[in-house]
Parts: structure tokens; C-alpha cells; sequence
């Protein structure tokens, strides 16, 4: 361990010589307090280093190792985030710590008077920054009058009033836009102002709840990726119609789901004021993709179907593939023949133009669906999509636009889907996910599946709004079992019906081994969340011989019985003490096991999370 620390010191160390030779470099004078006023210094703020996991500001890890914080305090006042100042009582009254922040601002218009109306005016005055910020669901009087509070105030009005931004119509409004893509490239407007508030919250927090905590919205977000991607796989693969219904059974039981949500919430908290700030920024940035996506969604879509002859020759198309740097030439010397497929009939000079040059726009759009799906340049792309993406361009009316009112937008932001074309992956994100939208839903209406992809976009706007229920969640825990509560249910319901049958013909022969002639019945409902969540688990075998045991005592005593199965789910993260029963009877007369109800119960721990996120307490289906 000393080791270990002695190596880390001597790191640290040579890693200091290294800034502070780059600084001179620069021409940055660390020793003098106006550093930080020199362009040079603030580029910096841009550029990051990883400490213990977290990519944090240059500028930050410069001050924070360097600069030290006695000199910090002196530059910056101890109201500053990142400062470190144990706070007395005095301090920390309201008279004392506004009459400082009225020095910071440095404005004529702001004396102490407007500015503790600004904090504190009730809702029926106009709705201070307090009373705004518990509609963003935090409630500052659920925490200490500590420091932290003082701090998170005293940034939040310096933030807005130096930015000339409201805070609350900000935030209040996720939409892709205000997402920070700085670490990768082509941030906006909107997520450069994330950006800064991430940064400067970071500072007082420690990083490993930072790692944590994007770690575990990262872990998220890919599971609930996987489970749309299964249910856009089942849509692939229904060229023949075999799994309509299990889509139509899935939108309905997603809508089940769903309304288990309630409108009340109770308000808990269980991380620290900025702990909790910093998760719904986070949170924030993926609520915004997940409600522009739900828009994009509920556009109606229109054209006509293709009719059945056409359809076949689509089908014949599945499996042609063109590399990516193949394509300009492989529409040239097919150019009649895809046009034909195109127009569905034969083209006319006129066709053929309109043709050419929406074949041009074709690697726009390749950008748009490399960065905003799983589709990579190097597998090629098939021929069916070539020919859907240039239905689309052609089709396309020139003055269609997606609604894209992000903060702070003005009127030429609004521009078409034709003109956002064009900007390729510099076009808003919306617009691009509208555009790889428009060619799916084109692509599936050639294979004869337009009310397939309607029901598969329904069950996709659910799944988004179970996500979204996730993201509201107050405190890191909370989250994680909102996430794992809803995923293990929604994992049951994506199962195949023919999983779910296997599975419940391998329980109802294990129940009636012993026991000839008798028929195991249940609602689909019950069989799908029966078999979905209880048939994975090890102790499935044994419950279909419990089962059978069962059987046996009623033919030897009342010829009907019944029975409530306890059983524990013990494979899911997160899920401690979920258990449950499962009510069954049998007729030994007419030879009928039944399944007739299922229930899930919960440790309180767990209840009291469900309740607060809304969601009705205990699982049952009968």
C-alpha cells in the first residue's frame, strides 16, 4: 500500500512538471491571481485530464493541484463552487452570504433586496428560484441549510444573470439539443451551458459518485437499448406476418405497465443536495433524447403500400448488400432498374432525373444513420434501404419541418427535413433521427409491414416513457431499482410466444408426470409474466413437482383444492427480498390445474421506492 502510494505521489509529481511547463509554454503566470482571466488559461476549461476514473477541466485539475485552495478562496470567494470553507452560522444567513453575492454580480439593477426576492418570492408573486426549483423536483427545504445549499444558490444565480438564461424553462425543456457532446465533438449552443453546469457541480462532488452515477445511467440506457433493438429484430423479421400478434400483445401489455403509474408521488432524497442536482442534469440530457424520439414517433406517416407484386420483388431484395464504397457505382450501372423499383414502373426521362438527384443526397444520409444507430459504413448497406431512402427524398414534401423548440431557438432554426438533408451529421439531432425514421418506415411500408412498424413504433413510445419514469427518479438507488423493476417486467413481456408455450409445456409435463389426463391452464397474461419472470429462475423444476405433489393429495382427499405458491426472485440486481405467490388449483374431477393468480410483494425498502416514483404498490395479476 505505501508502495503504491509512493508511486502515485512521484506520478502526480512529474505530471505537475509536465502542466507547469506547458503553462509557461502558453505563457499562463500561475503565480499571479489573474491567470484565470488570460485566454490561453480559459481554453483550458476545454480540455480534460482523468483523475480516478472522471475526465475533469485541465483548468479545474490545475487549480485544484496547483493553485491550492487558500489562494482559490482569495479569487474566487468561498461561495464559489469548488471552494473548500467550513461556514459558520453567520455566514450561511441569507443577509449575509446575498449581500456577497450582490458584489459578485457587480450590476446597478441588483441590490439586496431584489435579489433575495428573486430566491424567495412565493409561487402567487411570480415564483422565486426556490419555489422553481422545486417544480424541477428539488425541493431545497428536504435539505440541510448547509453550505451546500448557500453554494448551489449562489451559482444558479450567477449562472443565470452572467448567461442571461432562465434556469427553470432551461432545464424544464430536455430536448437532444441541450445534450453536451463535448468530449466527442459538434456541441450546441444548449449543451455548452450543460456543460458548464456539469463542470462546476462536479467540483463539490466526489468522483466516484460522478463515475458512478454516469456509469449506471450508461448501463441503463444500453439495457433498454437492447430491448428495443429486440422488438425493432421482431419487426425485421416479420416478412410473412407469423408474429403480428405477439407485437399487438406486447403494445398491450406495455400499456399495462403503464398504468400501474399513478400521479402521486412522494418526494424522497437519499444523496446530498448536489449529488442529487448533478444526477438531473444528467438525467436531463437523456430525457431529452428520449422525449424527442416519442415526438418523432407520434408524426403520422403517410404514402401508400406497394401493392403485392411489388412487395415480392422487395422481399427478393433481403439479402443484397453493397459496400460502402461501392455505392455511387453500383446505382450508376443499375440506374433504370433501381429507378424502376423506385417509381414501381417504368421511368420516364423525367423520373430519371428526379431520380439522379436524390441518389446524389444518399450519403447524407448514410452520416445521419452511422451516428445515430448501430449500422456501421464497413457492413454496406443494403439495396432495399437505397431504394426506401430515395422514395423518401423524392416524396419528401419541401416544406415539412419537425417540431424543434428548444430552448432558446429562434425562427431560422426551424428548418425543413429537405434543408436539414443537406447539413448531413451537422443537421439538429432530431432532424437526423426524423430522417432515419422516415427511410424505416418506408423500407418496412416495401415489405407490405406498414401497420406491423405502427404497432412496433407504439411499443417503442411505451418503452420510452418507462424509461423517461426512470429518469425522474430522485437519488441514485432509487433509480437503479426503478430500472430493475421495470426491466425484469418489460424482459417478460418481449419473450417470444413461442419461449413462453415451450416453456410452459416443459412445467406442465414435469407437474402432471405422475398424474395422466391433466390439461395446466392460464390466462396469457398470468403465462406470460408466470413463465417471463419465474422461468429463468432455479427453482422453476421444483415448482412444477411441487405442483404435481399437489395434484396427488387432492386425489386422495376433497377431489379440489388449491394453493399459494411463496417463491423469492433472487437473480436480479437490485431486487432485494422480491417475492411473491403464486395461487393455483386443481379439480381432480375434470383434470384442471389452473394458474389463477400472481402476485409480486416487495421488502418495504423496495415498496417505498415504487410508491415514490408512483407506481402502485404490489404486482398482481388474477
Amino acid at each position: 500500500m505505501k508502495d503504491n502510494k509512493a508511486k502515485e505521489s512521484i506520478q502526480k509529481t512529474v505530471f505537475i512538471n509536465f502542466i507547469l511547463e506547458e503553462l509557461e509554454k502558453k505563457g499562463i503566470d500561475i503565480t499571479k491571481d489573474d491567470y484565470n482571466q488570460k485566454s490561453a488559461f480559459k481554453e483550458l476549461e476545454h480540455e480534460f485530464v482523468m483523475e480516478e476514473g472522471v475526465l475533469i477541466p485541465k483548468a479545474w485539475w490545475i487549480e485544484k493541484n496547483i493553485v491550492g485552495q487558500d489562494r482559490l478562496k482569495k479569487i474566487y470567494g468561498k461561495y464559489t463552487l469548488g471552494i473548500t470553507h467550513s461556514f459558520s452560522a453567520l455566514e450561511l444567513n441569507d443577509s449575509i452570504w446575498i449581500r456577497d453575492l450582490v458584489d459578485t454580480l457587480d450590476n446597478d439593477e441588483w441590490d439586496e433586496f431584489e435579489i433575495e426576492r428573486y430566491f424567495y418570492r412565493k409561487e402567487e408573486d411570480g415564483c422565486g428560484l426556490v419555489c422553481r426549483l422545486q417544480k424541477l423536483g428539488i425541493d431545497l427545504q428536504r435539505f440541510p441549510n448547509d453550505g451546500e445549499k448557500v453554494k448551489l444558490l449562489f451559482f444558479l444565480c450567477c449562472f443565470e444573470k452572467q448567461r442571461r438564461i432562465k434556469m427553470i424553462p432551461f432545464l424544464s425543456n430536455p430536448t437532444l439539443e441541450n445534450v453536451d457532446n463535448g468530449i466527442i465533438g459538434g456541441i450546441t449552443r444548449n449543451g455548452a451551458l450543460i456543460s458548464e453546469i456539469k463542470i462546476n457541480i462536479q467540483k463539490e462532488i466526489t468522483n466516484r459518485y460522478i463515475k458512478d452515477s454516469k456509469d449506471k445511467l450508461k448501463n441503463i440506457s444500453y439495457q433498454w437499448q437492447n430491448i428495443i433493438e429486440q422488438v425493432l429484430y421482431k419487426l425485421d423479421l416479420d416478412v410473412g406476418g407469423w408474429n403480428e400478434k405477439d407485437l399487438e400483445r406486447i403494445d398491450l401489455q406495455l400499456q399495462f405497465v403503464q398504468s400501474m403509474f399513478l400521479s402521486n408521488k412522494i418526494i424522497q432524497y437519499k444523496d446530498t443536495l448536489l449529488e442529487t442536482f448533478y444526477l438531473k442534469i444528467l438525467q436531463h440530457e437523456n430525457l431529452g433524447r428520449e422525449n424527442d424520439i416519442i415526438d418523432i414517433q407520434e408524426v403520422d406517416r403517410e404514402g401508400d403500400d406497394p401493392d403485392a407484386s411489388w412487395v415480392n420483388q422487395y422481399k427478393k431484395m433481403l439479402n443484397q448488400v453493397v459496400n460502402e464504397g461501392e455505392i455511387k457505382e453500383f446505382i450508376k450501372d443499375n440506374r433504370k432498374k433501381l429507378a424502376n423499383m423506385v417509381f414501381r414502373k417504368k421511368t420516364s426521362s423525367n423520373d430519371l432525373k428526379k431520380f439522379d438527384g436524390a441518389s446524389n443526397k444518399i450519403d447524407f444520409y448514410l452520416g445521419m444513420l452511422e451516428d445515430n444507430t448501430l449500422w456501421k459504413r464497413e457492413d454496406g448497406i443494403p439495396v432495399l434501404i437505397i431504394i426506401s431512402c430515395i422514395q423518401e427524398i423524392i416524396e419528401l414534401n419541401k416544406n415539412e419541418k419537425v417540431k424543434n423548440q428548444f430552448y432558446r431557438y429562434k425562427t431560422e432554426d426551424l428548418r425543413t427535413l429537405n434543408t436539414e438533408l443537406y447539413r448531413g451529421k451537422e443537421a439538429y439531432a432530431k432532424s437526423q433521427i426524423a430522417w432515419v425514421e422516415k427511410v424505416r418506415y418506408r423500407y418496412n411500408s416495401n415489405l407490405g409491414k406498414r401497420d406491423r412498424a405502427r404497432i412496433t413504433y407504439k411499443i417503442i413510445t411505451h418503452l420510452d416513457n418507462l424509461i423517461i419514469k426512470i429518469y425522474e427518479s430522485n437519488s441514485l438507488e432509487d433509480m437503479q431499482v426503478l430500472h430493475s423493476y421495470l426491466l425484469m417486467l418489460v424482459h417478460a413481456i418481449v419473450d417470444d410466444n413461442e419461449v413462453i408455450e415451450k416453456k410452459f409445456t416443459w412445467f406442465s409435463d414435469i407437474a402432471t408426470r405422475e398424474c395422466v389426463g391433466y390439461k395446466l391452464i392460464a390466462d396469457d397474461q398470468i403465462k406470460q409474466f408466470f413463465i417471463g419472470i419465474l422461468g429463468t429462475m432455479p427453482y422453476f423444476d421444483n415448482l412444477a413437482e411441487q405442483t404435481g405433489d399437489f395434484i396427488k393429495e387432492v386425489e386422495k382427499g376433497s377431489r379440489k383444492g388449491e394453493k399459494y405458491w411463496p417463491f423469492e426472485i433472487t437473480t436480479i440486481p437490485y431486487l432485494d427480498r422480491l417475492e411473491g405467490y403464486l395461487y393455483v388449483t386443481v379439480d381432480s374431477i375434470q383434470k384442471i390445474i389452473v394458474l389463477r393468480k400472481l402476485k409480486l410483494t416487495s421488502s418495504e425498502n423496495i415498496r417505498l421506492i415504487l410508491y415514490s416514483a408512483g407506481y402502485s404498490i404490489g404486482f398482481c395479476l388474477e
